[in-house]
């Protein structure tokens, strides 16, 4: 008896070993998976991350380079740290002021010569009513005529009928003398007042 219960004893480990060692297997097989799932979900949670931080700093460049460009001149190079040549630029600007500048001296020529030929002839207009004023007056001013006679022309029609005719026509004839004379000279005040030239109030 004492025997077999060696005996059994001696067997209990050889039985029990492989067992633990399947078990051991067996739980390592498992640990080996389940780091190998954690690894995946790492890996793909770690993918994810990354491709939203991606996407973030892929918008982030795009606003910065967007806001680079709204605020960077016409011809400038962004992000490059050249320039485009812009001589170009430089040469169209003065040429363009230059052609407003030719067209506002052109409009202010073309106005010059109107306000000029507008002068020119109120003046002109101005001097002959008082030329032909003092002619009429200074025709009939030295007159004489005694009681009963009469001027006429050389085809016997009667310009003074008398002494009294005469002396109205030689007083309507200083009226638009002198009526004539006052218009030139408020003409003469006007263009002084406007600034006139004198060569246009001759």
């Amino acid at each position: 008896m004492r025997v077999l219960s060696l005996l059994a004893l001696v067997a209990l480990p050889s039985i029990a070993f492989p067992q633990s060692l399947g078990e051991a297997a067996r739980q390592e097989a498992e640990r080996r998976k389940k780091a190998q799932d954690e690894r995946r979900q790492d890996a793909s949670v770690i993918d994810e991350g990354a491709l939203a931080k991606a996407n973030e700093d892929r918008l982030r460049y795009a606003t910065t380079e967007e806001a680079k460009a709204a605020a960077t001149p016409a011809g400038a190079a962004s992000g490059t740290g050249r320039q485009i040549d812009t001589r170009a630029v430089v040469r169209t600007e003065p040429a363009a002021s230059a052609a407003a500048a030719t067209g506002d001296l052109d409009r202010e020529r073309a106005q010059r010569e109107r306000d000029e030929k507008t002068w020119r002839e109120r003046f002109t207009s101005a001097n002959a009513r008082v030329e032909k004023a003092r002619e009429r007056y200074d025709s009939v001013k030295d007159m004489a005529l005694a009681p009963g006679q009469a001027i006429g022309d050389r085809n016997g029609r009667v310009l003074v009928r008398s002494p009294e005719h005469l002396r109205r026509l030689v007083a309507d004839a200083k009226v638009e003398l002198d009526a004539a004379q006052k218009a030139l000279d408020d003409l003469q005040e006007s263009a002084r007042r406007a600034g006139v030239p004198a060569g246009w109030v001759r």
